[in-house]
């Protein structure tokens, strides 16, 4: 083939040029094309930003069915690795550390009850 790797050189130009740029609403006026056009990319660094732009643009972006967390750390993992702190030590050291996390944990639960 003549895009193999490492015989990708092309020496000559492309024989069409497209006289029309492409447009990803020209056929389709569905609702989700819409609303994916009307996107307002925020809160992105700058490589995101771009990716998520060209995927609009030429309609391969497809929107999450469920929201994402981002959050750096999940539940679970937090109380894994609170597990294996606790795994090398003595016994009552382990359950004053689970007493207090455990007051910690009610008081939270409390003050978000409250509010």
């Amino acid at each position: 083939m003549s895009t193999e790797r490492g015989n990708n050189h092309r020496s000559r130009p492309p024989k069409y040029q497209n006289t029309v740029a492409y447009k990803n609403n020209m056929h389709d006026t569905s609702k989700r094309t819409k609303e994916v056009n009307n996107l307002i990319m925020e809160s992105l660094c700058a490589r995101c930003k771009g990716i998520l732009e060209w995927k609009v643009k030429y309609k391969k972006y497809r929107p999450l069915s469920q929201p994402t967390m981002w959050s750096s750390k999940t539940q679970e993992q937090i109380n894994r690795e609170f597990e294996k702190g606790l795994e090398g030590l003595r016994e009552r050291e382990r359950r004053t550390l689970l007493r207090i996390a455990e007051n910690s944990s009610k008081a939270e639960h409390t003050a978000q009850n409250l509010s």
